[in-house]
């Protein structure tokens, strides 16, 4: 079947390690949504198990209040970054491996060790979104 697909387009094998519990935009850690519920007389704290919310307040999905996302849909999308990331790198990306260890300072935005992912630049102001042009690959 690869070979059949390999026709029309590149095919890449991608390893799922982490991409469930992944932030797309700053790719840090994301955790399952937490909603309050009526049971009987007390309202308890349950985790919602189809969304996950970004926990990175630094995040520019936060920034622009897009923190909450379907996890199916975010997982896959991710997916498909690691993929890319595959066709454009010879390692997977750092959150994508399977020997990375997270940082314990949730300031840190970049995942890619000496790059400057998701910084902001030295002309973009303070609050304001990056744009494509700074982003370091």
């Amino acid at each position: 079947m690869r070979a059949q697909h390999r026709q029309y387009c590149p095919v890449v094998i991608v390893d799922e390690f982490r991409t469930s519990c992944i932030c797309y935009y700053c790719l840090q850690e994301t955790q399952l949504v937490r909603s309050r519920r009526l049971k009987g007389q007390a309202i308890r704290i349950v985790r919602v198990h189809g969304a996950v919310e970004c926990t990175n307040h630094d995040c520019i999905a936060a920034k622009g209040r897009y923190t909450i996302r379907p996890r199916d849909a975010h997982a896959s999308a991710v997916i498909g970054l690691s993929g890319l990331a595959t066709l454009t790198r010879p390692a997977p990306l750092a959150p994508f491996q399977r020997t990375f260890v997270p940082e314990l300072n949730t300031n840190n935005t970049s995942a890619i060790p000496g790059s400057t992912f998701m910084s902001p630049t030295s002309t973009q102001k303070q609050g304001q979104l990056p744009t494509a042009s700074g982003l370091v690959w």
